[in-house]
């Protein structure tokens, strides 16, 4: 883990970032996306964190976690998810047993509200950036149509350009 230079925190909130190793498009829907949530809510349930914004694209993902009051572990739950994905993901026959994900992921802790803002439009626009769509209401595998569904964005935020593609009309 690259840990925050001022190490882990009780209780805080952290941007994470981790990649499949050498980029494979292991992430992508189907069996790996069912694979990973799966992971994620059984961790979960045995060391509760608030999953606060996810985005999965076929070769890495992005979320923002708050950790319980008291718990720092955050190294500990990604060994966990990631040990439980390529032990079922393997299952599938898709991947040959050789290393499956990165070996360090990045760690951010943030520490203010603009700065959580900040991650978290980064999440959501992710997929945009990387050319799989042209809006971020069009991923799919992303936490930001609950984010509409609360009032943080508008449905055509995150979008490229202004086309009716991305739900804004082109001038």
């Amino acid at each position: 883990m690259s840990h925050d230079r001022h190490g882990p925190a009780a209780g805080a909130c952290y941007f994470f970032t981790l990649a499949i190793y050498r980029h494979r498009p292991v992430l992508a829907l189907g069996d790996g996306l069912f694979i990973l949530r799966r992971a994620l809510a059984d961790v979960m349930s045995q060391r509760p964190f608030i999953l606060d914004a996810l985005v999965v694209l076929p070769d890495h993902l992005h979320c923002i976690w708050t950790l319980p009051e008291g718990d720092t572990d955050c190294a500990g739950r990604w060994a966990a998810i990631k040990s439980q994905f390529s032990c079922q993901y393997r299952r599938t026959g898709r991947m040959p047993r050789r290393q499956l994900w990165e070996p360090h992921f990045q760690a951010r802790r943030l520490r203010s509200e603009a700065d959580y803002r900040e991650h978290v439009d980064y999440v959501h626009f992710d997929p945009v950036k990387h050319g799989y769509v042209e809006a971020a209401a069009h991923w799919l595998p992303s936490s930001f149509l609950q984010f509409v569904e609360r009032g943080w964005y508008s449905p055509d935020w995150g979008c490229r350009r202004t086309t009716p593609a991305c739900g804004v009309p082109a001038e």
